[in-house]
């Protein structure tokens, strides 16, 4: 890949070497990372670099709409539960989320 690339990897775990990955991103050889945060290690340093993004694998190609939206629903509440306790991790933009002004686009 070229230096300053981004990854997007859909996959199950071992697909890629999720601490390879993490090096590659310390040292700037990626620019970002998108992975499924089932798919990795919970002693991963993924799960602690900025320009990472975990995102929740839906893996559901052929599922019914309603299965979608009860599993958004679970996500959502998921989140929500994450974030009133302090144990949200790893999101994109945490200080909007934690600051109290309001965001402007």
């Amino acid at each position: 890949m070229k230096n300053g690339a981004y990854l997007i990897n859909t996959a199950r775990r071992d697909v890629v070497d999720e601490y390879a990955l993490a090096k590659a991103v310390k040292v700037g050889k990626l620019a970002g990372v998108r992975v499924d945060y089932e798919s990795i290690d919970l002693g991963c340093p993924l799960r602690w670099l900025d320009n990472v993004v975990l995102v929740p694998h839906f893996g559901g190609v052929g599922s019914s709409k309603k299965s979608e939206l009860e599993l958004s629903r679970r996500l959502g509440q998921n989140i929500s539960k994450a974030i009133f306790r302090g144990t949200l991790d790893n999101i994109v933009n945490a200080p909007a989320l934690y600051s109290k002004k309001p965001i402007k686009d």
